[in-house]
């Protein structure tokens, strides 16, 4: 069984870290005490909004930031997921998918390709052409990131996700490289659209592709 805990009041980070980290170990606890049934485990997917912020993966390396960090425009957070320095804030749907890999029979490998094409099916719908690059995890339009996939996993079970912009203030990115890959600019919906986009139908989009590609 699968829940989706759903809230688009902007939220500090460590809060749904924290969150995150509960449910990541419970399900691994429920794996390791019942390691011979073949029953499926509850899984989760936090999607939700955060109050501005800058994480930082397990290979960041200062230069990525352009201003002192002093001078940033948002707090920095340390994380241990995989990637470099990204941005986190309000019209941003932030994607924390708990799942236990071992149920859907694939590996992190497909895991970071399933959830790119998720994202590449709810941005179609809203008529967005968007691909994968060989840069590095996330999902692009033309040489524009639109969502940044950084994620961690242990015992199969995984967390951590993805950031796509939907109307995001995207002048919180002239502070850093993005996922240290220069030579690249960002984008939102709203920014390829013109318009802005209604959050919550977005949402329901995530949902229905996630089902799609984690049955």
């Amino acid at each position: 069984m699968r829940s989706y805990l759903v809230n688009d009041t902007p939220q500090k980070y460590e809060v749904v870290l924290r969150q995150q980290e509960e449910l990541f170990n419970a399900l691994i606890k429920a794996k390791q005490i019942d390691e011979a049934s073949e029953e499926s485990k509850d899984e989760y997917c936090i999607l939700c909004v955060h109050d501005p912020v800058y994480t930082i993966g397990k290979r960041t390396v200062e230069d990525n930031f352009l201003l002192n960090m002093q001078s940033l425009p948002a707090p920095i957070y340390k994380t241990n997921r995989g990637g470099e320095v990204t941005f986190h804030g309000h019209d941003q749907w932030v994607g924390y998918p708990i799942f236990d890999l071992e149920q859907h029979g694939i590996g992190l490998k497909h895991h970071i390709e399933r959830l790119e094409e998720a994202i590449i099916f709810v941005l179609s719908h809203y008529g967005i052409n968007s691909h994968r690059s060989d840069k590095g995890a996330g999902i692009w339009v033309g040489n524009s990131k639109i969502c940044a996939i950084g994620v961690r996993a242990s015992r199969y079970v995984t967390m951590h996700g993805f950031a796509l912009n939907v109307n995001t203030d995207l002048s919180y990115y002239n502070a850093i490289v993005p996922c240290g890959i220069r030579n690249a600019s960002v984008t939102s919906m709203q920014d390829q659209l013109g318009q802005e986009i209604d959050m919550l139908e977005v949402s329901q989009w995530i949902i229905h592709a996630m089902d799609k590609l984690y049955p």
